[in-house]
């Protein structure tokens, strides 16, 4: 799956617009945008994460992009961006109250990341995710090739993928989890293990 890894690139700036509003009567100069262009103009995401710590070898591929490119602390992570740690990596992203550890040969995609949730993919690899407190309307989510994986309640847990995907195991060493499989779900609590073969969720 993904044995052919993009080489590591430089990272694409990112250029923020900053938008003023103005009284209708003030002359415009050429650098003020239009009524239309700010209208037009998507909202930012209200909440994002970041790249706090790398180690080694690590490739990030922004939202909407076709190449991978060398990761950078403190870069911004949203919805739509996705992580690959190496043979040598270690990587971790803070999101307000949660904090995701890659090992190596791990892959992370973002799959939703808003005010109310926190849904991350692990194709292959090891995530070790913390949660400091969990806010009544926010939902945290790990989703592997053959589970869904809810984190309910705050701790620490770490979730194992197989290479190829067949086999993901759910460790709660604080916290409680309700894991969906195979048109299932049952509950891992603190200090319990649980593993998944085959089937995709």
């Amino acid at each position: 799956m993904l044995a052919a890894r993009p080489g590591l690139l430089t990272v694409a700036a990112v250029t923020l617009a900053l938008v003023s509003t103005v009284n209708c009567s003030t002359p415009r100069t050429p650098e003020e945008p239009s009524p239309q262009q700010d209208d037009a103009a998507p909202p930012p995401p209200d909440r994002v994460g970041r790249l706090s710590y790398i180690v080694g070898a690590v490739s990030f591929q922004p939202a909407g992009a076709d190449e991978w490119a060398v990761a950078e602390p403190n870069r911004p992570v949203t919805t739509g961006d996705r992580l690959w740690v190496d043979t040598t990596g270690r990587a971790e992203v803070d999101v307000g109250s949660a904090t995701l550890r890659l090992s190596t040969l791990s892959e992370l995609d973002v799959l939703r990341l808003d005010d109310h949730w926190l849904q991350v993919r692990l194709p292959q690899g090891t995530l070790n995710e913390r949660l400091r407190t969990i806010a009544g309307d926010r939902d945290y989510e790990i989703d592997t090739p053959n589970s869904a994986v809810s984190l309910s309640r705050a701790g620490k847990y770490r979730v194992d993928v197989s290479p190829d995907g067949g086999t993901t195991t759910v460790t709660v060493w604080a916290g409680r989890a309700e894991v969906a499989a195979a048109g299932s779900s049952f509950p891992v609590e603190t200090n319990q293990v649980a593993t998944i073969r085959g089937d995709t969720a």
